[in-house]
């Protein structure tokens, strides 16, 4: 990325060190975001459609779960660069790519654990019963 470009920085993060408090690292994460925010409305939304087409955020694994917030992070990130491509900006086209990529992968990844449907058919005798107490 050119450096007069501001936005998304596609550095490797070795210059930049965790925040701290009280002289311990302190990690962020997309709770400690704004969530009036319009971006994190868009990457929560985004998380819960796809956990939802995964049968539920129930049903996920927490490996599962951090597959899905990294694609929707990724697809957050991806979105940025192609709005700012659109402005005129200068992007850079190996980082939009790698992006692109990064998201598939994620995506590819979290749909690759089968789930299984979650029964919500009653006991036989509990459906009798039901339709016993139904006819009084």
């Amino acid at each position: 990325m050119r450096e007069d470009t501001t936005g998304v920085d596609a550095g490797n993060g070795t210059d930049a060190a965790p925040r701290t408090l009280a002289g311990k690292a302190r990690l962020l994460s997309l709770s400690d975001l704004d969530k009036r925010t319009r971006v994190y409305s868009e990457v929560a939304e985004l998380i819960d459609q796809i956990e939802s087409e995964l049968g539920g955020a129930d049903r996920l694994s927490s490996a599962r779960r951090q597959i899905i917030e990294a694609g929707a992070l990724a697809s957050a990130m991806r979105r940025d660069l192609g709005v700012r491509w659109l402005n005129g900006e200068p992007v850079d086209p190996a980082v939009y790519a790698t992006l692109c990529n990064t998201e598939r992968r994620q995506y590819e990844a979290a749909e690759a654990y089968a789930f299984a449907p979650r029964d919500v058919t009653p006991p036989v005798r509990d459906y009798v019963r039901q339709i016993g107490e139904a006819a009084e």
